[in-house]
């Protein structure tokens, strides 16, 4: 909010692009009952492996989601997105996303999660 009052740049939100669910259908009550899913989303680069412990939300689901709140603007010029790391991963695959990182990409209506380089 405060680099867009500085630029004079409107802000939206849009609820689909929200951090990465870990733990569906939310049972966890402790932040530190992340931890496990999110090492589980790591070992298993994202897709809920058949030997997952936890039904986290995989990167196909989250680009899904994503990529339906980032249509409605295609033909824009450029946008910011602010956001956490999974969602970043989706579009562009880094596993050390640093602390207020920023990631480039480019999005267009025929993406999909392969595009995000992820090996």
């Amino acid at each position: 909010m405060l680099i867009s009052r500085k630029r004079d740049l409107d802000v939206e939100i849009q609820p689909g692009l929200h951090e990465w669910i870990p733990d569906n259908p939310y049972r966890f009550t402790e932040d530190a009952d992340y931890e496990q899913p999110n090492v589980e989303f790591v070992k298993y680069h994202g897709e809920r492996h058949e030997d997952s412990t936890y039904h986290y939300e995989s990167l196909q689901e989250v680009f899904d989601r994503a990529y339906k709140a980032l249509l409605p603007y295609v033909n824009h010029k450029k946008i910011i997105v602010v956001c956490h790391a999974v969602l970043m991963r989706a579009f562009a695959y880094e596993l050390d996303i640093p602390h207020c990182g920023i990631i480039e990409f480019e999005f267009d209506e025929n993406r999909t999660l392969a595009d995000n380089g992820r090996n």
